[in-house]
């Protein structure tokens, strides 16, 4: 079993714009640069559902809302493209671990430090990016999280943040959410059965401050990075 090399390449992300045509029959994953907008606009909140309105009142700390808002913004604006959809009239579903879905796409979410990614599959997939935090003390976290293969593996703040994403990433392509037990994920291998499904893991460096770490079902490897900007 092939298992992760170390040395994270970097994504190479190809421009996106309104011209391009996406097949739906393939994997997208989309960048925004947080840092691009500077406020939240009144055009964002008018695609957004009450619910997601209300949970993005109740963040205290304003870059977190604007993360919260532009995303969902974002996510709802490409996903209507793939749905024939108008942004405002997609619905939501959430499975019992509170993954939300919608019906004619697989797609997930994530967002840390000046990013937001968006990935569409025809198939389960899972994404997770962290910002590459150099201060943060991972130590408590490693007997906790990891079993001795992994911690082996471990030599410093990047090895840390990569193997966390690759746990995230395969949890939430599986629907499973956060486990108690993440020491049941053997995330050094390059391929994980989860739910009875066999998922590809593979790990980037989007720039030098932030990973990304991608699962997806084995049976379409088929990939797009675009840098969405509008």
């Amino acid at each position: 079993m092939k298992v992760i090399d170390f040395t994270l390449p970097q994504v190479e992300w190809q421009d996106y714009n309104s011209n391009v045509e996406l097949s739906k029959g393939i994997t997208h994953i989309f960048k925004i640069n947080i840092v691009l907008y500077e406020s939240i606009k009144p055009e964002y909140l008018s695609v957004l559902d009450q619910k997601e309105i209300t949970k993005a009142n109740r963040f205290k700390n304003e870059d977190d809302k604007k993360r919260y808002v532009i995303g969902k913004y974002f996510s709802r604006i490409i996903l209507s493209s793939f749905l024939n959809l108008e942004p405002k009239d997609i619905l939501f579903s959430f499975t019992g671990n509170k993954k939300p879905y919608i019906e004619g796409a697989h797609f997930n979410i994530s967002h840390s430090g000046r990013f937001t990614i968006i990935a569409i599959s025809p198939v389960a997939i899972g994404i997770d990016i962290e910002y590459i935090n150099a201060k943060f003390d991972f130590s408590p976290l490693l007997n906790i999280c990891f079993k001795e293969s992994e911690l082996n593996s471990i030599h410093d703040i990047v090895d840390f943040y990569t193997l966390w994403t690759r746990k995230e990433a395969i949890l939430k392509a599986s629907g499973e959410g956060l486990i108690d037990n993440l020491h049941d994920i053997d995330c050094l291998k390059n391929v994980v059965k989860r739910n009875h499904i066999n998922f590809s893991i593979s790990s980037k460096k989007l720039e030098d401050d932030h990973i990304i770490s991608l699962a997806i079902n084995t049976l379409h490897p088929n990939l797009n990075y675009w840098d969405f900007t509008v």
